[in-house]
Parts: C-alpha cells; structure tokens; sequence
C-alpha cells in the first residue's frame, strides 16, 4: 500500500506542474510587474517587448450608482461616489455610505496609466459582468452589451475584447460597467495591457488551446457514446462521454468564450444559463461514472443524493432569471467540493481493495479535482490564476485513455486466449461430433446444436463388423481390447474420410459411417478391405491373429439429427435405410461375402461396370416384411480369390438364372463348375444345397424362397 501511495504522490506532482505552469507564469508576473494604486499606474520605464504584457491588477477609482466620463472624475464633483476597489474583483463587498453595494448595480472605474508614447499598446477586458463602455481619454472605445442605470435600459452581454489605445504617456480609463444578471458585478478577471502583437498571440494561443480542448472532449465524449451504442450494458462509457461533452462545451464557454464566435446571434440568457448546467451536470455526471466504475466503494445512497442535488440546482437554473440562479453557485461549489473529496476517498478505498486501474483513475481523477477547485477558488476571486478545469479533466481523461487500453489489451488477450480454447473445444468436439454434420443441420459450431435438431437427407449408409470379436476379444485383457480396436480403426478411418465419408458412431468393435454419394460409399468399403489387407501382413508379422470384417451398404431417405435429454444427446442418424444397411452387414457372415449392398446402392451406381459385382440373393431382412436383393462388391477380396471368382462370374450368373427358372438340376451343374474352380464361394454352396432339397423333396419353393435372414 506504501509503494502505491509513493508512486500516487509523485505522479500527481508531476501532472500538478504540468497542469498549472500557466498559473505559475502569471503569478511570477504579478510579482515583478507594477501594481494599480489609488486607480494610477505608472508603466513608462516598463519594457513590454522584453518583459511582456502586465496585468493591471490592484486598487482603482470607483464610483458607485453613477456613469462618469474622466472630466466628471477630475472634476472632483462625484467626491462622495469615490472609493478604491481591487480589481479583478467583484464590487458586492464595497462600502457606500456605510453599506456593502452588493452584486446588482452599476458604476464606473477610473484608472491613470503613464506608458511610453513611442509603443503601441493594447488593453484586453477578459470578462466584465454583465455590461460595459470603455472611454480612453474621454473617447468612447467600445464595450460589450449595453450598460444601464436600470435592468430595463441594461443589456448583459459576456465576450473578451481587445481595444487598441491611442499613441500619448497619459492614458486615462474609464469603465462604466452595470450588472443586473450575476451574483457577482464588476471586473471579474485581471485588465491586461501590453505590445499589440503579444496580445493578439496570447489570445490565439488561447483560441488554439480552446478549441484543440473543445474538438478533443468532442470526439472523446462521441466516442465513448459510440462504445455505449455497441454494448449499453456497460453505462460507465455513457457517463463518462457526458462528462467529456459538458466540459468541452464549458471550455468555449467560459475564457475566450469562443461560443459568441460561433454563435452570435445566441441570447446572453441561454448562454449562461449553459454556462450554469454544464457545471451542476458535470458533478452529477462524475457521480454516476464513479459509481459504475467503483460500485462496491460508492454508496448508491450517496449516488442517488448526489443526482437528486445535480436535478434540484439545474431546476433552479432551468425556471429562474439569472438574478436567483446566480446565488445558487456557492453552496453548489461547496458540495462539489465534498462530492470530489468522497470520489476521492472511494477511489482511495478502490485502491486499498487492490481494485483494478484504481490507481491511474486516482492519479487522473485527483488532478482534474485539483484544476476544479482552482476554477473554483478562481471565479470568487480568491486566487487569479485562470480557469484550467479542461486541461485538468485533459489529464483525466489521458489516464483514463490509459486504463481503457489496458483494459482493451487485457480482453484482447482473454479473447485470443478464448478463441484457443474455442479452437481446441471445437477440434475436440469435432472428434465427437464430425463438422460436417453439424453443417448439415446448418450450424456453425457444436455449440449451436439444440436437442430435437434434425434434417431429411438422401445418404448411403455403410455399417462395417469385425468377424468373431467375440471370440478373438476373450484372448485379450481389456487393455488390449482397446489397444487393438484403436489400432485397426485408425487404420480404417483415413480411408473413410478420404472417399468424402463421415463416421457417424462407433458401436463396439462396429462403425456407422454416412456417404453423400453411393460411388464414394462403394470406393471406400473396397479401400477399407484393401487396406485390411495391409493391416494383416503387419500382424501376422507381430504373431496375432488376422482380421476379417464384414461391410453392408444401403442408400435411402434417413433423418440426421440430435437425440437425448437435456443432460445428455447425440447426434444420430435415423430411418429404415439404415436399419436396412445393419441387416445387410449381418449377410455377409451368411454369405460368406466380404462386401454386401442392397438394390438401392447398385442401381444409383454411375458406373457399375468399374466394379466386380454380382447377384447373390432376394431376402427377407430380420424384422421386415419386403424382400431386399442384395449383390456382392467383390474388388476387395485378395488379388487371387477376386481373379478366381472373375473367372467363372458368367457361369455363376447363368447358375442364378436357371435357379429362378426352376431349372434346378442345370443351375446345380453350373454351380458345380463354379466350385471346381473355387470351392470355398459359399454362395454357390448355398444354392447348390437348396437345389438339392428342392430336387429330393426336403424344402418347397415357397419355403426356400422365404428364406430369412439368419
């Protein structure tokens, strides 16, 4: 907590300095420069081009409740109206005839100011409230509104002006000032005078910095709201471009007041009227950004008053002239002063908490307090540094750029540590759930699947067993059981994915995979033998066992969708194509046949002739009522059984004819001939038995030919 402390103080000393070298500029010069007494001043042994502009700050000549030209005043007839008052400053507290004037009158200055006739001078009236005409040696110069001796004849108008004075040593100014609108009258901020040049460039600079804080505050306050568009939740982007937005708008406001250049024809009563919200809501704003920020560390109660006295002041200032709201700035200083001072203790009690950017938010925050007050102390003339609460809130809203980007680089990082871990929950899921059925059910990701998620399609489905598992897994231990079954799907699965397929489940030592296209399904069952093939030289080699697997195919309409509950589901396919595909596996251990597909597979072939197939029976699946004809693929058999059997494919296709013809003794023969050459085909086994119980008697057509599936 030290350390923290430590590095708070002397950040905040740096930005300090930085925040206020203007001020300490202006204070050095009204330390060397001569200062206004009994309303004269002599600046003839002043060098203004090496020593620069000097304010005229000090005791002038005041005459209460009269309009005086400088005759008047030398005259020495208005003696009773006389009276010193320091100017910049307000009149409320002159004495006049025993009683303090208060803010609402009028009056006039009187200053004496002795100068080099040879340079060509200036004199600036920042800000007079509410009303003035300047004379220099008795000729009317210029003046900003119209001054009155009633509220009625009087025209309050707020604007910075600079006034060329005449070429003589004895300058006499007389300021006739009225104010009807402020809490405050009199010359506000300090006269200066000085080189014609240094003066337009102090006001330029002025200008630039103004309006460069103004387009800042603007394109921040725009956007952060454009932030706030994108994600309302967070609100603290709201208020803070609220606060951003009020002080740029003050920043042309008050000063240089660059607003009436912009506008002129806007009406001195909606101007400070503005001048006045801008202040009240900033507070109020403030508030409410805090609190989004820090909402453990700032009571909500405090939050609620403190929007409840933002509403009630800007109310006051909103349904009353100037003449009421004026007053109300005091206590509305005052509480702003408190509400700062808690903001602080809150971020302080942020900090101690160990709360994330509390410690830039502080530094940032403490500076813009700092420049407040001093606009504070400021505008009730008990300091005359000059308003800096923008360059303040400049340096806030710098820290606060820093914590967004802190904060934007760590979310970037949680983002890009999340899109990992999405990548490789999407790459594991994929392992479970193929991608390319969850594009069919047309989503975009595993995550989007919702239970009851389901498609129509046209699909073949190939379903493929290892022979005797059972058998050949009660040699194993467990371990081995998987070791095994990992090893031949490993092999078995790239060729299934390279013919365009997708595995839809494992059941056991079985798998169910899904093909858009037959040709592919067919391409991939007589890659999978092939590479079984392969597989079995190796474990020969190793001393085990070789494998033997069956494969059934079947094309058909089927349904593709999630099934389950909402702790568990899965995606599955569903339809009497696949359970016809199941069936059509189980054949082959019938058969005897490595490859079997049904009549809907063969007949979407594009080009049956690239395969070795033929005709092995009409039958009856297990549990279904329609005859299902079935053909075996015979490419994947070993190079010398698929050449035996492509030797006698005619006969043995003439041997099925003369079956069917009832021809039984000739299809007999044929078949025998088959067997001659390969007696170990099954299938011509199979027929020749049935030929013969037909011959002797034992069986009826109707019984063979209602043979089921076993």
């Amino acid at each position: 907590m030290i350390q923290y402390c430590l590095r708070f103080i002397s950040i905040s000393a740096l930005l300090w300095l930085l925040c206020w070298q203007p001020a300490v500029a202006e204070a050095l010069i009204d330390v060397t420069s001569p200062v206004v007494e009994s309303g004269k001043i002599d600046l003839s042994n002043w060098n203004f081009s090496d020593d620069g502009i000097v304010k005229l700050h000090g005791g002038w000549q005041f005459f209460w409740s009269v309009f005086l030209t400088k005759e008047e005043i030398l005259s020495g007839q208005f003696e009773e109206h006389r009276g010193i008052i320091s100017a910049p400053g307000g009149w409320n507290r002159h004495q006049w005839q025993g009683k303090d004037v208060g803010g609402i009158g009028y009056g006039t200055y009187f200053l004496e100011i002795k100068v080099n006739p040879q340079e060509l001078l200036m004199i600036v009236f920042t800000s007079v409230g509410t009303a003035y005409r300047l004379y220099v040696n008795g000729n009317y110069v210029g003046g900003q509104g119209k001054p009155g001796k009633t509220i009625e004849e009087a025209i309050p108008q707020l604007e910075p002006l600079m006034f060329e004075l005449p070429h003589t040593d004895n300058l006499g100014i007389v300021v006739q000032v009225s104010n009807y609108e402020d809490w405050q009258g009199g010359i506000w901020d300090a006269v200066l005078i000085g080189h014609a040049k240094d003066i337009r460039e102090r006001r330029e600079r002025n200008l630039v910095l103004d309006l460069f804080l103004f387009g800042g505050f603007l394109i921040i306050g725009l956007y952060h709201i454009g932030l706030y568009s994108l994600r309302p939740k967070d609100r603290s982007a709201f208020y803070f471009s609220m606060i951003c937005l009020l002080i740029g708008l003050r920043t042309i406001l008050v000063g240089e007041r660059y607003v009436r250049q912009l506008l002129p024809s806007l009406e001195f009563g909606l101007l400070f009227k503005v001048e006045y919200l801008s202040f009240y809501l900033t507070v109020t704003a403030m508030g409410l950004f805090i609190h989004s920020l820090f909402p453990r560390e700032f009571s909500r109660k405090i939050m609620f008053f403190m929007v409840f006295m933002g509403v009630v002041f800007s109310g006051v200032v909103i349904l009353t002239p100037p003449a009421i709201y004026t007053y109300t700035v005091h206590t509305y200083q005052v509480f702003a002063m408190l509400c700062g001072l808690y903001f602080i203790y809150s971020m302080i009690f942020a900090l101690w908490r160990r709360r994330e950017g509390s410690f830039i938010f502080l530094t940032g925050f403490s500076v813009f307090f700092g420049a407040s007050v001093n606009d504070i102390l400021h505008a009730n003339q008990i300091i005359h540094t000059g308003n800096y609460a923008s360059i303040g809130l400049l340096i806030f809203i710098f820290c606060q750029a820093l914590l967004l980007s802190i904060k934007f680089s760590q979310a970037f990082n949680l983002v890009e540590r999340q899109a990992d871990d999405l990548f490789l929950l999407n790459r594991a899921a994929n392992r479970f759930v193929p991608n390319q059925l969850i594009q069919r059910l047309g989503k975009s990701s595993i995550v989007d699947i919702n239970l009851g998620d389901c498609i129509q399609l046209n699909m073949t489905i190939l379903f493929s067993d290892i022979r005797d598992f059972t058998t050949l897994s009660e040699t194993m231990t467990p371990e081995e059981n998987f070791r095994f079954l990992n090893s031949y799907l490993r092999h078995m699965e790239p060729i299934i994915h390279e013919h365009g397929g997708v595995i839809d489940k494992y059941i056991g030592d079985s798998n169910m995979a899904i093909f858009d296209d037959p040709e592919n399904g067919v391409k991939a069952a007589i890659g999978m033998h092939l590479k079984l093939h392969e597989y079995n030289e190796f474990r020969e080699k190793a001393g085990y066992r070789p494998v033997a697997i069956g494969i059934g195919i079947n094309s058909g309409e089927l349904m593709l969708g999630t099934i389950g509950g909402s702790y568990r589901m899965e995606e599955t396919v569903i339809s009497n194509a696949v359970n016809i595909a199941a069936r059509v596996e189980g054949m082959t251990k019938q058969y005897g046949t490595t490859i079997l597909i049904s009549e809907n597979t063969f007949y979407n072939l594009k080009n049956p002739t690239d395969y070795k197939v033929r005709l092995i029976d009409n039958v009856i699946a297990k549990g279904k009522s329609e005859p299902v004809t079935i053909y075996e693929v015979f490419n994947g058999e070993p190079p010398e059984i698929c050449e035996l059997k492509t030797q006698y494919l005619k006969t043995y296709e003439n041997a099925v004819a003369l079956y069917y013809m009832k021809r039984f003794r000739s299809a007999m023969r044929q078949f025998e001939v088959c067997l001659k050459t390969y007696p170990k085909d099954k299938v011509c086994q199979i027929y020749l038995e049935r030929c013969q119980a037909l011959l002797d008697g034992k069986a009826t057509w109707q019984e063979v030919t209602e043979l089921r599936e076993k």
